[in-house]
């Protein structure tokens, strides 16, 4: 949560409220018409674009030609994972594309500037290892955790082992299973 993040807590009361507005005024798919007159308008306070960018540049991705914003985690903290089968997230998908932000989005993170660079990327099965877990309360913050921890086949590996020895445990034998 935004509230909880040290960037936002240290940020200028005006600049939490545009982070906000951004965060309202977006749409479905974390991507925001650029409208600084009735940004400004509703915040009741001055902007300017390039400071903007220069606070928000790591949460915020300019969309060429430059009349849309992406919220970068926005795709991430709503859905996790985008799944193409799933309405909802096509929709989000179809927008995406057609403003140039997907990559086949395993992470809200991949703008147009990445999508080349990064498509010999593998994706990891997360369901696969959702599964195999005892409790699975918590899915939505353990899927978020595992797509922002599991990027190389080592990693897939060593959280396979990591779940397999945790099954194995006295704990979990005796029933003291942790949620997801």
């Amino acid at each position: 949560m935004k509230w909880d993040k040290e960037w936002f807590q240290e940020l200028d009361p005006k600049y939490k409220c545009l982070w906000l507005y951004l965060c309202d005024k977006c749409n479905h798919a974390g991507v925001w018409d650029v409208n600084f007159p009735l940004m400004q308008f509703v915040i009741k306070a001055d902007f300017n674009r390039t400071e903007v960018l220069s606070i928000f540049k790591e949460h915020i991705q300019e969309l060429p030609p430059g009349d849309k914003w992406l919220i970068v985690d926005f795709v991430d903290f709503q859905y996790g994972p985008l799944n193409p089968e799933n309405r909802a997230h096509a929709s989000v998908i179809e927008i995406l594309k057609k403003e140039g932000a997907y990559k086949g989005l395993t992470r809200g993170k991949q703008g147009r500037k990445d999508m080349d660079k990064d498509k010999e990327t593998k994706s990891f099965d997360f369901m696969a290892i959702w599964q195999k877990y005892p409790n699975r309360d918590g899915k939505k913050d353990a899927q978020r955790h595992f797509v922002a921890s599991v990027k190389t086949e080592k990693d897939w590996q060593d959280i396979n082992t990591a779940l397999d020895n945790y099954l194995k445990s006295d704990k979990v034998q005796k029933g003291f299973i942790k949620n997801g």
